[in-house]
């Protein structure tokens, strides 16, 4: 979507989900509008209308299940954003961002074993994906693993230098 026809394209999309409720893929469009225009909770339903129709090829079932994670999360669901975010990594094992959203959901409740080991399966799919170092490295240094949490620190400065302070 063009810059500045965020607002005319959620409208027809709008009417589209209307008319088309059962449409995985208009519901899913429907939802990435919604989400740019912060409207979470308009976000959150319209990926779940999407998730109704099961006949759907797992790699988009698995983002569809992404982009509703990245929904609850903004309205502060944690729970459902991890269940989520869960789901994506089942349908598609491949994709690494699910694992990184998973990681920083559960970062952000105190899991941090088990955000760390998201972390890592997403490093190991994208190896160069910083802010999952810097996860990892935070996680890392909690579980008082010093050295590695360094390694994974100076791995993510390298793969993306704005990374010198690392957060």
């Amino acid at each position: 979507l063009l810059a500045g026809s965020l607002e005319p394209a959620h409208a027809e999309l709008r009417t589209a989900a209307i008319l088309e409720p059962k449409d995985p893929h208009v519901q899913h469009l429907f939802g990435e509008t919604a989400f740019h225009m912060e409207l979470y909770e308009e976000a959150s339903q319209a990926f779940q209308a999407a998730l109704l129709d099961e006949s759907v090829e797992n790699p988009i079932r698995a983002h569809t299940f992404y982009c509703r994670a990245r929904a609850f999360r903004k309205r502060g669901l944690t729970r459902e954003a991890i269940e989520s975010y869960t789901q994506a990594e089942r349908l598609d094992p491949e994709y690494a961002p699910s694992f990184f959203g998973c990681g920083k959901a559960l970062q952000d409740s105190g899991k941090t074993e088990e955000a760390l080991r998201h972390y890592e399966r997403c490093v190991a799919l994208s190896p160069k994906h910083a802010r999952a170092l810097q996860g990892m490295a935070s996680c890392l240094a909690l579980v008082g693993r010093a050295p590695e949490a360094v390694q994974a620190y100076r791995a993510a400065i390298a793969a993306d230098h704005t990374y010198a302070l690392p957060r």
